[in-house]
């Protein structure tokens, strides 16, 4: 089977097992993406939490075991759901800039005042979801491996605990010793190529990983 043939094929079969429950997903994404301020954000918790809800519907249907008989190789059953995650994140990001596009034409229109700063399409907030945006894929790059491991239930479980650890980490260091991008003299272009750079590895090395830890699980190790 052509490889690409079967990722195509692959996500479709998710897309079709949880339609039901997409639209619902889309919809509180849509409702997050219109917030104003940097509520949008929350909307990337979606995208990360979609490919691991996924995952479950196919072990309660016994996908895995199915898919094992199946011409797939375990790096296109794992990258398919990595690659759902990136489509969603990238969904989100187009979503969360569009709409800010439309409230700075609309709103003028309808109000006859400029766009209120916090629904405005500023550079400001395109660095911040695009971060955001990087960000999503980086909790889905350490959270997949520990699921394709483990299992749905047990894998979020300790990517939660990673998460919590990480997440203190960070504010602990930033208030220690409260550093910032201008403060180290970083451009954001440059910050951004960075984490981006950064993000792509983490992924490339979390895909790996994952097929790996797939492959230990099928065989029962």
């Amino acid at each position: 089977m052509n490889a690409k043939n079967g990722l195509r094929g692959l996500l479709l079969k998710d897309f079709y097992c949880i339609w039901r429950y997409l639209k619902i997903y889309l919809l509180l994404m849509l409702v997050f993406v219109l917030l104003p301020g940097s509520l949008p954000m929350l909307s990337f918790l979606y995208a990360v939490l979609l490919p691991a809800t996924i995952l479950a519907y196919d072990e309660n249907a016994k996908w895995p075991e199915l898919a094992a008989m199946l011409p797939f190789s375990s790096r296109t059953l794992v990258f398919g759901k990595y690659l759902l995650g990136y489509i969603f994140a990238g969904v989100l990001l187009a979503l969360a800039l569009l709409s800010r596009l439309v409230y700075q034409l609309i709103w003028p229109l309808l109000l006859g005042a400029p766009v209120d700063n916090d629904f405005a399409l500023t550079g400001e907030f395109a660095f911040f979801i695009l971060l955001t945006c990087l960000a999503s894929l980086v909790l889905e790059a350490l959270s997949m491996p520990f699921i394709f491991r483990y299992g749905n239930a047990k894998g979020r479980l300790v990517s939660f605990l990673l998460f919590g650890i990480i997440f203190g980490a960070s504010l602990g260091i930033a208030r220690q010793f409260d550093i910032t991008a201008l403060e180290l003299n970083i451009s954001l272009p440059v910050l951004f190529l960075a984490a981006a750079a950064i993000t792509l590895a983490l992924n490339a090395v979390s895909c790996q990983i994952s097929v790996r830890m797939y492959d230990k699980r099928l065989r029962g190790a």
